[in-house]
């Protein structure tokens, strides 16, 4: 597959800072409140075939090279953002102006191109981080509604 830019919108970009914090390297911050349903980013850039631990997939074996704030948010196995639509990213609670936004990578990965370990330490932290493949059911539970749709016929 040749590849074609994704013509979307990169919404809200003066609301974000790109932080560098003691565990994760580069973040992303919100500068303003978003309440709970709210789009937050969409993803935008590059269409590429060939998943990186840099890509988000949206279809199968289908990636985009975040060429936005997409590109700096951090993983969490209790995130603030979910998925909807393959490339938009809404808040799953209230977020506050400050804080950190993140997302579960398995949420758009059916399989991470580097599997790591996780160091947020929530109470939910599941330790290695792989894709949706070895997602655990209660996460696909926990995150209905939030998951990218091409990850639920695989």
């Amino acid at each position: 597959m040749a590849n074609k830019s994704i013509q979307l919108i990169d919404i809200l970009k003066t609301d974000f800072d790109i932080r560098d914090t003691e565990l994760k390297g580069k973040a992303l911050f919100t500068k303003r409140r978003f309440k709970k349903g709210d789009l937050v980013l969409s993803i935008t850039g590059e269409r590429i075939d060939q998943r990186n631990m840099y890509t988000v997939e949206i279809g199968k074996d289908i990636h985009i090279e975040p060429s936005n704030e997409v590109k700096y948010l951090t993983h969490s196995c209790d995130p603030n953002l979910g998925v909807r639509n393959n490339t938009d990213l809404i808040a799953l609670r209230d977020i506050e102006a400050e804080e950190e936004i993140n997302f579960d990578y398995a949420m758009t990965e059916y399989v991470i191109a580097s599997p790591f370990i996780c160091t947020n330490c929530s109470m939910f932290c599941r330790g290695n981080i792989g894709g949706f493949k070895t997602l655990p059911e209660e996460f696909k539970t926990r995150y209905k509604g939030y998951i990218s749709a091409h990850l639920l016929s695989q």
